[in-house]
């Protein structure tokens, strides 16, 4: 089965942060209920993190698990897998990828 991006787009952004970005790192931004999400990608290794924009004078909110499950789906392969570190103090989440040993 091919992978698609969903309505994932490539970030236009300015091309000397393009320039500075790691070998592998993507940026990416998708329209979602109430603002925009906003995804970074690395291939070494695999990394994802995943914001949410709100447009307006919204909050900003932490992404849904439907919307952090999509993601993954449509940006990382089929092979990579994914833990999602959750810690009790921390207001940020960190996800963590390990490519699977063949």
């Amino acid at each position: 089965m091919g992978r698609t991006l969903g309505g994932w787009e490539p970030m236009r952004i300015n091309q000397a942060i393009t320039d500075a970005l790691p070998p592998g790192m993507m940026l990416f931004s998708q329209r979602c209920r109430g603002g925009l999400l906003e995804a970074i990608r690395s291939a070494d290794p695999w990394r994802l993190t995943l914001t949410h924009q709100a447009k307006r004078k919204r909050r900003a909110r932490y992404p849904t698990w439907e919307e952090i499950i999509t993601t993954r789906r449509e940006l990382i392969p089929d092979n990579v897998k994914i833990v999602m570190a959750l810690d009790e103090e921390m207001d940020e989440w960190t996800v963590v990828l390990e490519e699977e040993q063949t």
